[in-house]
């Protein structure tokens, strides 16, 4: 029976609680005796005017959610509009770029920008009505972005942005929908965080592990079995995962799967291994928690190029995906009050998005991580060829495999102070390359890479929900490369191994 036969009879229990970005409180299941619903409010709404505010019987509707929920009048559901301002400056030092086709440097150091800016603004809404089973709760949180220099995302190239040519105020990323779901009982369906990965977004610049910034389509359904014990099992859209798409070679920075006869073609994915199947076990105490993690996915490229010549009839080839990781957290009030560890260790063969986020290191526009590495990075992907003739045609694939090892410390200093520092290292195991012969393709293919990342910021909250910080964080990477052009051998290698530090500041206020 083939892996979608299995996704398809997972559906009915499918997936988790989303744990809300903010940290939204744990829903109630019945509201407060005396609770007012008023179900012909909306008829008689033509004739009376609203009440001037909530009776006493609704505003204590929501008293079980927080004291940020409010009651709407008239009516049994309690919502929170809130939002968030983010302002965020980099300074990263220029590194020349090196052209992996001639190992010669492509951009000069003195030619980029080395600063950046970008503003974020979030809107969120969060609205809960209580039923016969249980507290059904609607979820949205909307953002978009400006950013200018380094920090501009709407121009990505192979290149750096250069400080002649900076982005301005009308370089908007597209309005992106992070967060919506509907939760009712142990079942959430939308858009939500991940349900492998428990490392939180403290850190300002990159960290080890996959974020999800902009939240994991999904279906889960999460069992509480008592006494802190809970599971979860979950359909995730592998779309939202990073190395899903194996990338052909070229002149610009070196994907893994280079064919110089063959540089248009894209060995995608198929429709069948659209979906992951994410699961865990927790246990959640007065200590803090400890979650074991596992996923499964269906890897599929087609066998033959994208070109007039494609025959439909011949089938993809494909392999199972798997990744397996145990993470935790640890309160350490007897340090401080609000002190806490965490750690996460992740192993996967084929879900590169399981331990290599778009934020960390799959994201090669991002202008930290190239020019640390000159100009050459590592971006792993589930599944690539390691043999292809010279048209293009792949005769034999494998799976790319990863693991990585994150620690993160939170101290406060004082009630207003507090700082975070991580540590951590993964290494990318890449397939061996082969050549079929003379003028075939797959002559260069990346190799092993080694990555390390570790970053502490200082934060001062003189205000409820408002933080000012800075940040300094470092990486390293050490990457071979399999097969190596000539012209390439002949430049001595440059960028295989680099190292780059960035300097981050931070405002932000939530409301």
């Amino acid at each position: 029976m083939g892996f979608n036969k299995y996704v398809l009879l997972a559906l009915p229990l499918a997936i988790a609680p989303t744990v809300v970005a903010y940290g939204a409180e744990q829903i109630g299941k019945q509201p407060p005796a005396g609770a007012v619903v008023d179900g012909e409010g909306a008829a008689k709404s033509s004739r009376q005017p609203p009440p001037a505010k909530a009776t006493s019987e609704e505003a204590g509707l929501c008293d079980q959610y927080g004291p940020e929920f409010i009651a709407i009048p008239r009516m049994d559901t309690c919502i929170h509009v809130g939002g968030l301002v983010r302002i965020n400056s980099q300074y990263v030092p220029g590194r020349d770029v090196y052209n992996v086709a001639t190992g010669k440097v492509s951009q000069r150091a003195n030619a980029q920008d080395t600063t950046g800016l970008s503003v974020r603004a979030h809107l969120i809404l969060d609205a809960r009505t209580d039923t016969g089973w249980g507290a059904l709760q609607s979820f949205i949180n909307v953002r978009t972005t400006v950013g200018d220099g380094l920090r501009n995302f709407t121009s990505p190239s192979s290149e750096f942005a250069t400080s002649i040519s900076p982005g301005g105020n009308s370089a908007t990323t597209s309005v992106i929908l992070e967060r919506a779901f509907v939760k009712f009982g142990g079942l959430t369906a939308g858009v939500g965080n991940d349900n492998f990965s428990t490392i939180p977004p403290y850190m300002f610049g990159p960290v080890i592990g996959e974020l999800f910034g902009t939240g994991v389509k999904q279906i889960a359904y999460t069992h509480n079995f008592g006494g802190g014990f809970s599971g979860t099992v979950a359909l995730e859209s592998k779309g939202d995962f990073a190395g899903n798409t194996v990338i052909p070679g070229n002149s610009l920075p070196l994907g893994p799967s280079v064919v110089p006869y063959a540089t248009s073609v894209q060995y995608n994915n198929q429709l069948d291994s659209s979906a992951a199947l994410i699961g865990n076990l927790r246990n959640d105490a007065d200590w803090g928690f400890l979650q074991s993690s596992f996923g499964f996915a269906k890897n599929a490229v087609n066998a033959q190029t994208l070109t007039s010549a494609y025959d439909p009839l011949v089938g993809p080839t494909s392999a199972l995906g798997w990744g397996a990781g145990v993470s935790g957290r640890y309160l350490m009030p007897f340090v401080a009050p609000g002190d806490e560890f965490r750690f996460q260790l992740s192993f996967t063969r084929g879900i590169m998005g399981l331990v290599a986020g778009l934020g960390s290191l799959n994201d090669y526009n991002d202008p930290m991580m190239k020019r640390g590495i000159g100009g050459i990075i590592t971006v792993p992907q589930n599944m690539i060829p390691t043999t292809v003739t010279a048209n293009g045609t792949v005769t034999s694939i494998s799976e790319s495999s990863a693991y990585s090892a994150t620690v993160m410390y939170t101290h406060y200093w004082s009630k207003e102070w507090r700082s975070n520092a991580d540590v951590g290292y993964m290494q990318v195991i890449m397939p061996k390359a082969y050549s079929n012969g003379s003028g075939a393709g797959l002559n260069t293919q990346e190799g092993n890479a080694h990555l390390l990342v570790a970053g502490a910021n200082l934060i001062w909250a003189p205000s409820r929900l408002w933080d000012i910080g800075v940040e300094v964080d470092y990486l390293r990477l050490a990457q071979s490369i399999q097969n190596p052009d000539a012209a390439f051998v002949a430049a001595g290698m440059p960028g295989l191994k680099g190292d780059v530090w960035s300097v981050a500041a931070r405002l932000q206020r939530r409301f």
